[in-house]
């Protein structure tokens, strides 16, 4: 299986010390013209 020709970007928040990741944000491109919103997942202890 090929990968996707444009492919995906991660953004992620997380401690420098424990590693533990706070915030992420999975980005698959521009938004739809029917307003696509392309929010924070949130995770929390």
């Amino acid at each position: 299986m090929k990968p996707h020709k444009w492919g995906i970007k991660l953004f992620m928040v997380c401690c420098a010390a424990s590693g533990y990741c706070f915030k992420f944000e999975v980005y698959k491109g521009k938004s739809d013209k029917n307003g696509d919103i392309n929010a924070f997942t949130g995770v929390a202890p």
